[in-house]
């Protein structure tokens, strides 16, 4: 009886899990997640040392590579994100930001709003390589003498340090790395599975609470069965039954042991009598036999 109420309690527990709410926050859990991956992936949040913050620093200031004359390169400051939270490497111009959508097709040669704040990992996020970038700087700046060491360091740092990035976290701009096994799950499923078990559990407790409507503390199973008066009943007929074999096996065994030596003395009495008879007959006849040879 407790064992069934403790298996009741335990699937009311189950049952009463707000397994739509469970769902909801299974997915923006997933989303969550991601937003957190794609922050670090792209640039939004830093997972760099002060001093490599200062590197990326030294290039988004126009002002520390004079020796690139091109009038759109001062009004350019190269920054890892336009979203960071909170901001490592400060953007040195004002009045416009831009990113991939503002830079498609404008950005080598300048063109349209693709001026400003220039997101770098979002801009470059389809380049092929290093080499790629340092051709579409230099380009931009009408191939500048001036500008080639620039143009050149940039190409470096998006081989070692942006596109690494890209690769081992991954972010809504490239989907490798953390963000793409995290953004692969498939969490669909397993809220189909959640609902499929509360849909499970609510039928398994209706049979449960079933068979413990069943249940009666004083008489047992059944109301109006005294369980334990039954099974004392039938212990004592299985009592009696082997009480009633065992004395009947030994009356019988004595029985057959009285009936075993009567033949026993039949057999003899009757060898006897007849051995007896046949002396008589025998001791008669030479009796017999003597008288008439007289």
């Amino acid at each position: 009886m407790d064992s069934l109420n403790n298996l009741t309690s335990a699937f009311s527990f189950l049952e009463n899990v707000d397994f739509a709410s469970l769902n909801t926050s299974i997915s923006s859990g997933k989303a969550s997640l991601l937003d957190s991956v794609n922050a670090y992936g792209s640039g939004q949040t830093s997972d760099i040392s002060s001093a490599a913050e200062s590197t990326l620093s030294t290039y988004a200031d126009a002002g520390n590579f004079a020796s690139c004359t091109d009038p759109n390169f001062v009004l350019d400051s190269y920054v890892p994100s336009n979203n960071q939270n909170p901001t490592y490497v400060s953007c040195t111009v004002s009045g416009n930001s831009a990113g991939s959508t503002e830079c498609a097709g404008n950005f080598n040669p300048k063109g349209g709003s693709c001026y400003g704040c220039l997101d770098v990992a979002d801009i470059f996020s389809g380049a092929a390589n290093g080499a790629a970038v340092t051709t579409d700087i230099n380009g931009r700046y009408g191939n500048n003498a001036g500008c080639a060491t620039f143009a050149n360091d940039m190409g470096n740092l998006w081989t070692n340090f942006y596109n690494l990035r890209q690769q081992a976290i991954g972010s809504s701009f490239q989907n490798a790395g953390i963000y793409s096994s995290v953004n692969s799950l498939n969490v669909a499923t397993f809220q189909g599975d959640l609902a499929t078990l509360d849909g499970a559990l609510a039928g398994v407790n209706t049979t449960i609470n079933s068979l413990n409507s069943l249940l009666d503390t004083q008489y047992g199973m059944l109301g109006g069965l005294n369980c334990r008066l039954f099974g004392e009943d039938l212990q004592a007929i299985i009592d009696t039954s082997c009480v009633l074999g065992f004395n009947s096996l030994f009356q019988i065994r004595l029985a057959l042991g009285i009936c075993s030596l009567g033949l026993f003395f039949a057999s003899f009495c009757s060898v006897c009598a007849g051995s007896r008879y046949a002396r008589q007959a025998d001791t008669r006849d030479k009796k017999n036999g003597s008288d008439s040879d007289c």
